[in-house]
């Protein structure tokens, strides 16, 4: 049995240069409703990977979805908003104005550490990645050789609940656009 996990293109959304904490979560949603950028090209290796997967499962999300559909042409068998990406913790302040990226560092830093304000805790994301990792399962059961296009975090959590379970694959989940991982269990 296999289940690949691979994370999506790179979304069609531009960042802004800076913002302030408040505005994090407003972004989220346009992060949240962008598909994948047009010039977000799937490498052959994943294109092959996806090919030879007998059934594929993503998130409800329109990058995941986008992103299984320019893999393959296989039909979607499963998009389930319990895959989405964990969401990123934010606060309601105004100042002070950081890079964009600077912010999504210090929020999913203080994400690690407890922090779950406008976003969700570390705990229910990893109970969360325990109910995503049985669904796979069960469909990896029945279709032998799964592809999962999930998100950065979710797929980080599913890679070390799939490795507690046995799993064999790499110490690393996917992390860049297009990269995957794949796990293998023998029945």
């Amino acid at each position: 049995m296999k289940i690949t996990l691979l994370r999506h293109g790179r979304p069609d959304l531009a960042l802004p240069k800076k913002l302030a904490s408040k505005e994090i979560v407003p972004l989220i949603r346009q992060y949240d409703d962008a598909g994948i950028a047009p010039d977000s090209i799937p490498p052959e290796q994943s294109i092959a990977v996806a090919n030879m997967a007998n059934a594929v499962v993503c998130s409800h999300l329109p990058r995941s979805i986008e992103s299984a559909k320019k893999l393959t042409s296989k039909d979607i068998l499963v998009s389930d908003a319990l895959f989405r990406e964990a969401a990123l913790p934010s606060s309601n302040w105004a100042y002070p104005r950081l890079d964009t990226m600077t912010w999504f560092f210090i929020c999913r830093t203080l994400w690690l550490f407890g922090y779950s304000q406008n976003g969700e805790s570390i705990s229910t994301i990893r109970k969360r990645a325990k109910l995503a990792t049985d669904k796979l399962i069960a469909i990896a059961e029945q279709h032998d050789n799964l592809l999962f296009v999930g998100h950065g975090f979710i797929n980080h959590f599913i890679s070390k609940e799939l490795k507690r379970r046995a799993w064999k694959g790499p110490k690393k989940s996917p992390r860049e656009h297009w990269e995957y991982s794949t796990y293998e269990k023998n029945t």
